[in-house]
This record gives C-alpha cells, structure tokens and sequence, in this order.
C-alpha cells in the first residue's frame, strides 16, 4: 500500500480531508440535535422550558361536539399551529381544547380527536408517538386527524412528498387516520441567528424565516375529512 508523503500535494489533500470531515461532522450534530422542523434560533436554544400551554374554546350549548387537539413542539412553532386548528374548529361550531401531549390529556368526553407534532429527525417527537401508544385502544374509538409541522421536505417534486408522507408512518402502523396534513415550521432566524448556523442551515437546505401558512392551517382545520 503506498504510504502518503510530505509533499504539498498530500498536506493540501490532508487538509481538504479535514475540512470536509469538520463539516460533514457539523452538520450530522446538527441533524441529531433535531435542525429537521422548526429550527431553532440562538434565543430559543437558550430557553431551558418552552411554555405549552392549553387553549379553551367554549362550546355555546350541550348539543354541540367536543374536540381535543393535543400537540407537540420543540421550538414552539406548532403550538400556534395547533391553537390556530382550534379556533378555527370552534367557528364550525365545536367546542375545542387544545392541549399538550406532554401533560397527557385524557380523551373522555371527546367526540374526535386531532393530533400533530413537530417533526425531529423524519419523525414526530417521542412523546407524541408515546401517548398514541398509551391511548391506542381509546383513540381507535374515535375520528383522529393528524398534522405535521415540519421545515425539511417543503417540496412539490416526488422525492420531497415521498419522504413528507413517510413521518406518518409509525402513527398510521397505530391508527386509523381520517386525515392528515403537512404544514412548514419556522426556519433559522435571520436575524438572530449566527453565522455558522446560517451556514448549516444552507447546508441542509432549511430555509430562513417562519414559513407558517395561516391560510392553508385554517382551510385544513375548516374541512378535516371524517369530522362532523
């Protein structure tokens, strides 16, 4: 085997290998860190608990369905997706309550139940998976729609949708889904955000800036297949 000698030749080859490999590293740390949805900015990497918070949106009578939309973030971008779900729910007439999967919501009383996550790493987070695993015999019960809130895979081209739909496979192993949805996150903050970040970010190809289709969250949450 020919060994690689002291020459300016192999030093340049060494330190392209170097430099490849730093950065082939960086961005396998950021991947396993969860930079796949709702990236988050130097401000929110430096909060120690994200605050989730329930929402209530009052039924006007008895006659009227009960919905539950239980959610989970890492960055708080689907926190107001899934409020956003729950007003507009409760336009149409039901009464809603959107709660985290964190606090484990108990499903009683609920006539259907809609339930989405951030994605992290090509999957909803683990204690969105481990609550449809504690509940799933309750859940088959009733109408469940789910959402994703993600920021990689935002494409129209084959590839992007194929892996797109592939972060439902583990709940649809679970459940049977009336509906389901894919909505963008937030990207890296521009504005905050450090140059290396930024960096990675275009590495990765994760584009800058809260990319959150209000319009398009609202027509879902208006026409949810299955819900009455």
């Amino acid at each position: 085997m020919t060994s690689l000698q002291n020459t300016p030749d192999s030093a340049l080859t060494r330190r392209r290998f170097l430099k490849m490999a730093g950065i082939s590293l960086g961005a396998v740390a950021i991947a396993a860190s969860g930079v796949s949805c709702a990236s988050q900015s130097s401000s929110e990497l430096k909060t120690t608990a994200l605050d989730t918070p329930d929402f209530l949106f009052e039924k006007e009578n008895d006659m009227q369905s009960r919905l539950l939309v239980a959610y989970a973030t890492a960055a708080g971008s689907t926190i107001g997706v899934a409020e956003a779900i729950g007003k507009t729910l409760a336009t149409s007439g039901h009464g809603v309550d959107v709660k985290p999967f964190k606090n484990n919501p108990s499903l009683e009383g609920y006539q259907a139940v809609i339930l989405g996550s951030a994605v992290h790493g090509g999957r909803w987070l683990p204690e969105a998976t481990e609550f449809i695993q504690d509940h799933q015999a309750e859940l088959t019960r009733v109408p469940v729609a789910v959402f994703c809130v993600h920021i990689m895979n935002l494409g129209t081209d084959e590839k992007s949708s194929k892996k797109r739909l592939a972060y439902l496979d583990p709940v649809r192993s679970l459940l049977p889904i009336v509906d389901e949805a894919y909505f963008a996150g937030k990207g890296i903050d521009p504005d905050t955000s450090s140059r290396f970040e930024r960096f990675m970010a275009s590495l990765m190809q994760i584009p800058p800036g809260d990319k959150r289709d209000w319009d398009k969250i609202n027509t879902w949450a208006g026409n949810i297949k299955g819900i009455e």
